[in-house]
């Protein structure tokens, strides 16, 4: 082992350049990986945060009766997806329209007398799958006048969540190939530049696996630094963002950097490495002769 570490160190000085270059485009394949990754998972984040607060609003028909209001907010308490339903008078509709407007609540002091906004029920539901289904029950009942909820904004988080993922993965893919076919290279350059060496080395009776040995650990080397200096950038970059986006932008929720980026840097070692010993290994098979 001790032979195989001063091999593969003495190889990727010779040849710095092209080591060099292995490095940066592990580096560069693993930072788009890391990049798309954490992308992926804030989309995620936002919508599971969305969905958990998905209401459905019913509102219903102007001067109903108090008896058929209570009817119908039993009625919806019933549904099994049904968490609870909560009562919005006219009144609080148009405390809350005031709140929302603050400093420009002035302008409904012209409908405040004769209030036109409708009386609502705010439904929860223990499944946000269901809502659909619930809401479509709901608008059939006699007494309610409409029924809305954002189950599209959700379903739109989650497209565009399967488009990165899957335009992500091409990417990542692409730059994965380009980085084995560097390594690959960058191996076959030192067992060009050793052809002869391996040549007596092998009269004398080295195995195959101790002359190997050297150029396996040679490409490990180069994927594992190159994973190591993507995971340095990414969580420098990732920290970055998680101090100063949500000063920006308040309402955007980020998820915090652990073990969020604990996990996403033994992903990115393991796949640089991987990638590392795979060009290896593909320079090797092609030279039968080591």
């Amino acid at each position: 082992m001790g032979y195989a570490v001063r091999e593969a160190l003495r190889s990727i000085r010779r040849n710095s350049l092209m080591g060099i270059a292995s490095i940066s485009t592990v580096g560069l394949c693993l930072v788009c990986l890391a990049a798309f990754y954490l992308v992926s998972a804030n989309i995620r984040h936002v919508a599971t945060i969305l969905e958990s607060q998905v209401e459905i609003r019913v509102f219903l028909v102007e001067g109903l009766e108090s008896k058929r209001v209570e009817d119908i907010r039993e009625t919806i308490a019933g549904y099994k997806d049904v968490l609870s339903v909560r009562y919005v008078s006219k009144d609080d509709a148009l405390r809350r329209l005031r709140q929302q407007l603050g400093q420009y609540s002035d302008l409904l002091a012209d409908i405040e007398e004769a209030n036109p906004l409708p009386a609502s029920f705010e439904v929860s539901m223990k499944s946000p799958e269901k809502v659909g289904d619930v809401a479509e029950d709901i608008a059939r009942l006699s007494g309610v006048e409409s029924v809305s909820y954002k189950r599209e904004l959700v379903y739109r988080l989650l497209l565009v969540t399967r488009v990165f993922r899957v335009t992500g993965t091409f990417l990542v893919a692409a730059l994965a190939v380009a980085t084995v076919v560097l390594v690959s290279n960058t191996i076959r350059l030192t067992l060009f530049a050793r052809r002869h060496e391996i040549a007596i080395m092998k009269l004398v009776g080295a195995t195959d696996s101790f002359i190997r040995a050297p150029f396996v650990l040679e490409g490990l080397i180069l994927g594992f630094v190159g994973a190591g200096l993507a995971s340095l950038v990414t969580r420098a970059a990732y920290s970055w963002v998680t101090v100063n986006v949500p000063k920006a932008v308040p309402f955007l929720p980020v998820l915090p950097g652990s073990p969020l980026l604990d996990r996403l840097t033994a992903i990115l070692l393991l796949s640089g490495t991987a990638m590392g010993a795979f060009g290896s290994a593909l320079s090797l098979r092609r030279y039968t002769q080591v």
